[in-house]
């Protein structure tokens, strides 16, 4: 039986998770390793290179090394599609899943208020040859299996919510289940805070979807001796407005950013998960794009796709974690019915 974690205070002052001493039996190797205290990393220099951008290449836009992505799930030499990614099960119910509904296939139905899962496809990340060539090409599918997303409201921040004894998310956490990997996007309103949560799981052959370089590089992102200011300058965003007006769409706009180093980002690390959760409102141009975004969200189709930059050969060509799609979300209604915790 899982059991809450207790706390304790961590380097910085803030609370963090007082792990277990034992790892449950058949974890992978990867994770047989101790807990680490909650770590806050502030804001530094600007997002990462331009050029980036999302959208499907055109035909004569070839891959920067084939073999890089043979598996079973890519052809070599051209884009993995969205039908070639496995199948999963609808995703569970969670707290406030009934306000952004899980739609099943990847482009969804367009209705509002609803969400999808995203291949990756049709996102450009650095090629094999980037650091020289400074070529982008399709990334092969997502690394990682998206288990579904989540709106919670609270009166106060909520840094590690994954392991919070309010939320549901707790079930992904019994021992022998998968690795979890959680985005939390904090979100301030007029008087509480609303947290988008993104849930994805490790699958359980890792290689049989990431590269042997994604995986490494996962691997020493969460690492227990990862110093935050290498994780502030790997974790990376790519947002694409796919449907929306001309400000909205310039305000987001389609460039992978570091998010450590725009936003206060804050890392949380257990044996069986670990958490990245982004004060969206913790800069001048994340308050402004969020009010740009609550003006205009209705009418939007927006991705939101992860993964780790790669800076090295050793490290590229780069892969998609996992990314999703929110149809015309309603943040008045969300807002108002989304469940609270404390």
């Amino acid at each position: 039986k899982h059991s809450a974690l207790g706390a304790q205070k961590g380097r910085d002052g803030t609370m963090s998770a007082n792990q277990p001493e034992q790892v449950p039996v058949g974890s992978p190797d990867f994770l047989q390793v101790p807990g680490q205290e909650c770590c806050v990393s502030e804001p530094g220099s600007d997002y990462g290179e331009g050029g980036h951008s999302a959208g499907a290449l055109s035909d004569g836009d070839a891959w920067s090394s084939p073999n890089e992505y043979s598996s079973s799930d890519a052809t070599p030499g051209s884009p993995a599609r969205a039908s070639q990614l496995p199948p999963r099960p609808d995703p569970p119910t969670l707290l406030g899943g009934h306000q952004l509904k899980y739609i099943p296939g990847i482009h969804g139905d367009n209705a509002p208020n609803t969400w999808c899962i995203i291949d990756g496809t049709e996102f450009r990340v650095r090629g094999l040859n980037y650091m020289s060539d400074r070529k982008k090409y399709h990334s092969r599918t997502v690394g990682l299996d998206l288990l579904g997303i989540d709106l919670i409201k609270s009166h106060r921040r909520i840094d590690h919510i994954t392991d919070h004894p309010q939320n549901p998310a707790r079930q992904y956490l019994q021992p022998g289940n998968p690795y979890l990997f959680t985005v939390n996007f904090q979100v301030a309103t007029a008087s509480d805070y609303l947290h988008l949560c993104v849930y994805a799981q490790v699958p359980a052959d890792p290689l049989s979807r990431m590269s042997e370089k994604t995986w490494n590089l996962f691997k020493y992102f969460i690492a227990e001796d990862t110093p935050n200011n290498i994780r502030n300058n790997t974790f990376k965003l790519i947002p694409s407005m796919v449907v929306g007006p001309w400000l909205a769409k310039k305000a987001v706009g389609n460039k992978p950013a570091l998010v450590g180093n725009k936003l206060t980002c804050r890392y949380y690390r257990s044996e069986n998960h670990f958490e990245v959760a982004i004060d969206v409102g913790s800069s001048t141009a994340g308050k402004y794009i969020l009010n740009i975004m609550k003006t205009y969200v209705k009418g939007t189709v927006v991705d939101l796709a992860f993964l780790l930059e790669g800076k090295s050969p050793a490290q590229l060509p780069e892969q998609l974690l996992a990314g999703i799609r929110i149809f015309h979300a309603d943040l008045d209604t969300i807002i108002a019915r989304s469940p609270v915790i404390e």
